[in-house]
């Protein structure tokens, strides 16, 4: 596997401690040869996949395979066992996330009960329509020459959301998005839709209607981890955005995220973030 790397790198880049290098956020460009096989477990994002050249197939959790080729792209949900085999030379435009959840509102409010396939889920290769291939071409081009922020890439999915708004039907957007629509993903959906206006587990399980106990086993068997190390996570990213701002305020930062003094602050951002917060402002300056 290969990743498309900036060729020219644009100035003052490669010193931002904003540069989208996680492996759990935003997009990425893989080149892959014939016959290479991808197989992941446990899938940590939904990953989305726009595939720019070629042909492969997918299998699926053991399940069911399908055909994926050039100007097509599919959803492969989080939780998912996946193992993609290339049946020729073959470039993918990945993008990870979590949800579209607050991205659109027109998207989110729609009704797409009658929609929904009565065979059960599956994936759905869906094509690449003209407007968001000029999408992708520009991201590719973007991303070669090095723009490679945790700001661009956020931005370019929320502006994803808004072309399949906009130039694909109902019908379409339920097979591509099932697993983010569907029922079986409500758990999942209150807590990405709530968990940014809460301080912590203990007021976000006051906002759901289950106990406890029950609370944690959805949230672990949902997510793969406990959710104190998923808030935590999503903190430390949220905080390390924040940081990453021109003129970052480090006091306003604070106060936003629920800390009580600086120096609970500043231990909380060596331990999850490896600096204190002037160090990593300092950093993107």
């Amino acid at each position: 596997m290969t990743q498309t790397q900036g060729q020219n790198k644009v100035l003052g880049c490669s010193k931002c401690n904003g540069l989208a290098n996680a492996e759990n956020y935003g997009f990425k460009i893989y080149h892959y040869p014939e016959g290479h096989k991808v197989k992941v477990d446990n899938q940590l994002t939904n990953n989305l996949n726009f595939v720019t050249k070629g042909k492969a197939i997918i299998h699926y959790n053991q399940t069911f395979t399908i055909d994926i080729a050039a100007e097509e792209m599919v959803l492969i949900p989080e939780g998912s066992d996946i193992v993609v085999e290339m049946l020729e030379p073959t470039s993918v435009v990945l993008m990870r996330f979590d949800t579209y959840t607050s991205t659109c509102r027109q998207l989110n409010g729609e009704d797409y009960s009658e929609y929904v396939p009565l065979d059960g889920y599956k994936l759905y290769p869906t094509p690449i329509l003209a407007p968001l291939q000029q999408f992708l071409n520009l991201l590719i081009e973007v991303m070669t020459k090095g723009i490679d922020c945790i700001h661009y890439h956020d931005s370019k999915r929320k502006e994803f959301f808004f072309y399949l708004k906009g130039y694909y039907s109902k019908e379409q957007i339920v097979k591509l998005m099932y697993p983010l629509l569907s029922k079986e993903f409500k758990f999942k959906n209150f807590v990405y839709k709530n968990y940014h206006h809460v301080n912590n587990v203990i007021d976000l399980i006051k906002l759901s209607d289950m106990g406890r106990s029950q609370f944690f086993e959805r949230f672990k068997e949902e997510f793969g981890v406990t959710a104190k190390q998923w808030m935590i996570r999503k903190k430390s990213e949220a905080i390390l955005l924040r940081l990453s701002e021109p003129e970052a305020s480090i006091k306003e930062i604070m106060f936003d995220f629920g800390f009580n003094s600086a120096s609970q602050f500043n231990r909380f951002c060596k331990q999850y973030l490896g600096d204190n917060p002037s160090s990593l402002v300092h950093k993107n300056s």
